[in-house]
């Protein structure tokens, strides 16, 4: 059976517009220097600095690991976590503080949006 004769399969309902996937999502960025649109790809080739006005862009602090070492690396005491040994104490205690941000980080959802590190702040050393 030719192809131009097939019939076509049949698709189910459109989404609602709020439930639309653009394609082009995430693909450009606008300067905020100069107002540019520049492509994701092209900013990341020059190092994350706009090719038109100059302007740097904020990095993570995975990506500018990257940029500064010339290979891999591996993470060390991954198990590591904060302390109060001062028992330090402002508005709050530090120990609220720490147990807040634990909370809030929830490595489980995270790792589910990217995969990037597996404890924040990551503890990065060159290897040999």
């Amino acid at each position: 059976m030719p192809w131009f004769t097939r019939p076509k399969p049949k698709t189910e309902t459109p989404p609602a517009e709020g439930e639309r996937r653009v394609r082009t999502e995430g693909l450009w960025l606008k300067c905020e220097g100069c107002r540019q649109i520049i492509w994701r790809k092209a900013l990341e080739q020059n190092l994350h600095v706009c090719p038109k006005c100059g302007y740097h862009f904020r990095i993570d602090a995975v990506t500018r690991l990257r940029l500064l070492f010339d290979g891999e690396w591996e993470t060390y005491d991954d198990s590591m976590v904060s302390t109060d040994p001062l028992e330090f104490v402002d508005a709050r205690p530090y120990k609220e503080r720490l147990a807040a941000m634990r909370e809030a980080y929830q490595p489980e959802r995270r790792r589910d949006q990217r995969r990037r590190h597996t404890e924040w702040p990551p503890r990065l050393h060159l290897r040999p």
